[in-house]
């Protein structure tokens, strides 16, 4: 499915979830399949924290990759910066 067309029906999925009053991943199979027959019992499993943070695997983006290894870098900045030593340029 094109990516424009999968924000087409999740964007659908997500109002028809606000009108409702309830999450999206309580929303009724037979309701999302209204919006675009490609939703199938699957989709719920793409929602969870976990599954959404790597959907976000860019420079940059908080896919747990990302942020371990700016945590990383930042750790290894302020030990730097602890260090007598100078800071070697990279």
């Amino acid at each position: 499915m094109p990516s424009r067309l999968t924000q087409e029906a999740v964007g659908k999925a997500v109002a028809l979830a606000v009108e409702c009053g309830c999450d999206l991943q309580k929303l009724p199979l037979a309701d999302l399949q209204a919006i675009h027959a490609s939703f199938d019992a699957a989709f719920r499993s793409c929602l969870g924290l976990t599954e959404v943070l790597a959907l976000h695997d860019v420079l940059g983006g908080a896919a747990p990759r990302h942020v371990k290894r700016a945590l990383q870098n930042a750790r290894e900045r302020a030990a730097a910066l602890r260090s007598p030593e100078p800071i070697a340029t990279r």
